[in-house]
């Protein structure tokens, strides 16, 4: 039993390469020595350490921070097709990095609520962001940190990193990036009443009536 258990493990080893090779090696040392010392790196989480440890810079998300909304706000901004949108959602993650999420879901005490309101500011201008957060009754402070983070210039320079792979790992961040938190808001409270459940997601996502029955019908049709 022993003999096929070290026999396994060696044939494993035999067919295990590093991922690390001298292209990316190279690539690393292009970025530690390229990018200014206090940009950021902006990419998806694979090559996050290597960029940290190798690269000597920093970087918005790693192996190690992947269960984080951060990793849905890179992911988003990889798959979005507005520029508006992909510029507050950088603007954000210099600033506050996921944080001003936190704070807005511990403001309002309800995630869908926070998830809700940065959706609307996202794709939308100063003028307009300012009169959504009257409408939410954000106080000043908060709101004033919300508008810094979303229209306000970086301190630190952001840099994009995108590389070959990321054509076979595109469904990942698709998945993550295209999240519908109106499903999910279904699905925790199907228990409630259809009209009443419904009516509760228009007013909280700014759903069309249409929009709010079709995915409510997509939900409870899924066992």
């Amino acid at each position: 039993v022993y003999r096929d258990v070290i026999d396994n493990g060696r044939k494993v080893a035999k067919g295990t390469l590093p991922m690390m090779n001298d292209t990316w090696h190279r690539k690393m040392e292009v970025i530690r020595d390229s990018i200014p010392t206090n940009g950021i790196v902006l990419t998806w989480w694979d090559y996050g350490s290597w960029i940290k440890q190798i690269g000597k810079h920093k970087v918005f998300i790693d192996g190690h921070s992947q269960e984080r909304p951060v990793t849905h706000w890179i992911a988003r901004f990889l798959m979005s097709t507005n520029e508006d949108e992909a510029l507050a959602i950088v603007r954000m993650l210099a600033h506050s990095s996921d944080r001003l999420f936190d704070t807005l879901s511990t403001y309002f005490d309800n995630p869908y609520v926070a998830i809700s309101l940065m959706n609307r500011l996202m794709m939308s201008n100063r003028e307009e962001a300012d009169k959504i957060l009257r409408n939410y009754k954000v106080p000043d402070s908060l709101s004033a940190s919300l508008m810094v983070s979303l229209y306000g210039t970086p301190r630190d320079p952001v840099y994009i990193l995108v590389y070959k792979e990321m054509i076979d790992i595109t469904p990942a961040f698709s998945f993550l990036g295209n999240w519908e938190f109106p499903r999910v808001y279904y699905m925790k409270n199907l228990s409630l009443p259809k009209e009443q459940l419904i009516a509760s997601a228009i007013k909280l996502f700014s759903l069309s009536k249409s929009d709010a029955v079709r995915l409510y019908t997509e939900v409870a049709s899924v066992s």
